[in-house]
């Protein structure tokens, strides 16, 4: 395993993190306890999570504290969790979010997390009334370093600002899409993690899994989430079954006869390649993806490659 230092934190991450979106749901626990145990024998030292993950409310993090429990390796693993935005009557008032790192540590069987992240917005309660309870969090010691995702660049660089003039606890990582096909990889996001030092970790590097080899022009999986199209991401998989994604999935496709890999691998290489991601999350539902897809480090893309792809990516041209 390779390992990629967390933008300004001091955490060593794998350049795997994995992500157990799935477990509860799609993943059932024993191929959960199977998948965690790959990790920590492949030297994948880095988990993460969120309250809102699993067949129920968190569910997911109550699997993965029950195996930090039964390891005792909590303090060798790097564990992030997330608190819920605006949704169903939930928001980030500053006793929600109390609540919502209190009980997540609970599931994790845990006193602390190294990142607790904004999951997504909430447009009723103030940025400023909502860091400053990330703030308390982080003086209390339940968290390290706080995170956002999905916010728009200008809430980030906002944040970023108050922070500042507040003296409160600094934003330090962004979890955000990012691969090479999907339309709302958003760029300037990642550049503003360049700027200000942001850990940057990529999720949905393979697209949902369009980016696996899975789906041929002529021949779209039934049960597969490209077949369904749920209502959320809708919109990117009509995106992604476009002339414009079918080019993209073919040079990928003629990369991976190139290095002998799979699409899976390269596309997960292919994100490595910029400098400032500081790990992919992957979301494997079984051990036997995981173990293809871990492979991806190993691969050397060329200069001329990357460069190929870049220019190709709608989110890089534009």
């Amino acid at each position: 395993m390779k390992y990629r230092t967390l933008g300004k934190t001091n955490l060593k991450v794998s350049e795997i993190c994995y992500g157990t979106a799935f477990w509860g749901g799609r993943t059932n626990y024993e191929e959960a306890k199977k998948i965690f145990y790959f990790c920590l024998d492949n030297g994948i030292n880095f988990f993460d999570t969120a309250e809102v993950y699993g067949s129920r409310w968190g569910e997911a993090e109550e699997i993965l504290g029950g195996f930090l429990k039964e390891t005792r390796k909590r303090n060798e693993l790097v564990i992030s969790t997330k608190v819920h935005g605006y949704r169903d009557d939930k928001y980030q008032t500053r006793q929600e979010i109390l609540d919502s790192i209190n009980n997540s540590l609970k599931r994790l069987a845990t006193d602390y997390v190294d990142i607790y992240f904004l999951h997504w917005p909430d447009p009723f309660t103030p940025l400023e009334e909502v860091l400053e309870t990330m703030d308390e969090i982080i003086k209390s010691g339940k968290a390290r370093f706080i995170g956002m995702s999905n916010y728009m660049s200008w809430q980030i660089y906002e944040a970023i600002k108050i922070c500042e003039q507040k003296k409160l606890s600094e934003i330090s990582v962004l979890q955000e899409i990012f691969n090479i096909v999907d339309f709302d990889v958003n760029y300037e996001k990642y550049e503003l993690s360049k700027k200000f030092n942001l850990g940057y970790m990529a999720y949905s590097p393979l697209a949902s899994g369009f980016l696996t080899g899975k789906y041929k022009k002529d021949l779209i999986p039934k049960d597969t989430r490209g077949f369904i199209k749920p209502e959320w991401e809708e919109k990117r998989w009509r995106w992604r079954f476009t002339e414009y994604g079918w080019e993209v999935l073919s040079e990928v496709e003629s990369l991976s006869k190139k290095y002998s890999a799979t699409i899976s691998q390269v596309s997960l290489a292919l994100v490595l390649c910029f400098d400032s991601v500081s790990c992919v999350i992957d979301g494997s539902r079984t051990v036997e993806q995981l173990k293809e897809n871990i492979k991806c480090i190993d691969l050397k893309i060329e200069k001329e490659d990357f460069e190929k792809i870049k220019k190709l990516s709608y989110f890089l041209s534009s």
